[in-house]
């Protein structure tokens, strides 16, 4: 048991270290450290719509390198997509 009281802003740090230390990785992702000549893996976490700028996807890069210019696998479509 963990007491905490987030108004007060007690316990919230060792909660978070609890979640990191005892839960399992999201997705089934595993820590690795990117090499720079490993192949692009990274995992979508949000898509939203700008109305000014159009579809924004936030994600997160598990190995590879990525660039504006990069051209990326989407494997739910099984479709080369250009990222900008």
């Amino acid at each position: 048991m963990m007491p905490a009281a987030a108004t007060n802003g007690l316990g919230s740090k060792e909660i978070l270290n609890a979640i990191i230390n005892l839960l399992p990785s999201p997705h089934g992702l595993v820590e690795s450290r990117a090499q720079s000549d490993d192949k692009l893996t990274a995992v979508v976490l949000k898509t939203t719509a700008d109305p000014y700028v159009g579809k924004i996807s936030l994600f997160h890069v598990c190995s590879g390198t990525f660039s504006s210019d990069s051209q990326v696998w989407n494997a739910n479509k099984q479709e080369t997509e250009r990222v900008g």
